[in-house]
């Protein structure tokens, strides 16, 4: 299996591909472009040596995609999980701090009641910011339990995915759509 992205060193496009059992870098060259032509022209080169895996494991990058299907029909390349789990990492946290600023305000009024309560100073303007904390706290924390969740999930469940089996339900674009929907409308930004 041939894991292949680009890396870039500055502004310019390195074409990578390395062996996953064995960790062997196959390829890595610095290119003036990362299309179809460019991938197409260095993949030959490795076939050449004998590179003939049974599939391929690479982000959506057109030009890595459309090189690979010009020069290896045959092989599969399915998708990785990566850049989808960075993209709910990053909502989660997101989340995850707004409970938390979140809970602290709630906690801070109730601090501020128990007091006012020694003295018998509630207000109905403390009862009520203290009512719309906790619905705040309560909207936010299926989001983030959902996230935190999905933090969690094992890669490895889903085996890659080609363009040709994108609507099936391990496709990570299918699972993120499950997540999100749910999600409460409140959570979403």
């Amino acid at each position: 299996m041939g894991l292949q992205d680009e890396i870039f060193q500055g502004a310019r496009p390195v074409l990578v591909g390395v062996d996953a059992a064995s960790t062997y870098c196959y390829l890595l060259q610095d290119v003036d472009q990362r299309d179809e032509d460019s991938w197409g022209c260095y993949l030959l080169d490795v076939i050449a040596q004998g590179f003939r895996p049974d599939y391929t494991i690479a982000d959506a990058g057109a030009g890595l995609r459309a090189g690979q299907k010009a020069v290896m029909p045959d092989s599969a390349c399915y998708g990785d999980v990566f850049h989808i789990q960075q993209q709910f990492v990053t909502l989660s946290n997101s989340l995850s701090a707004q409970a938390k600023g979140v809970t602290s305000r709630r906690r801070q009024l109730e601090e501020r009641i128990a007091r006012a309560r020694v003295t018998h100073q509630v207000t109905r303007q403390m009862n009520s910011r203290l009512v719309h904390a906790k619905l705040k706290e309560n909207r936010l924390r299926p989001g983030r339990l959902i996230l935190t969740g999905w933090k969690c999930w094992d890669s490895s469940v889903s085996k890659g995915y080609s363009s040709a089996s994108s609507n099936s339900p391990g496709h990570p674009r299918k699972v993120a759509e499950f997540v999100m929907s749910l999600l409460p409308k409140s959570c979403l930004f």
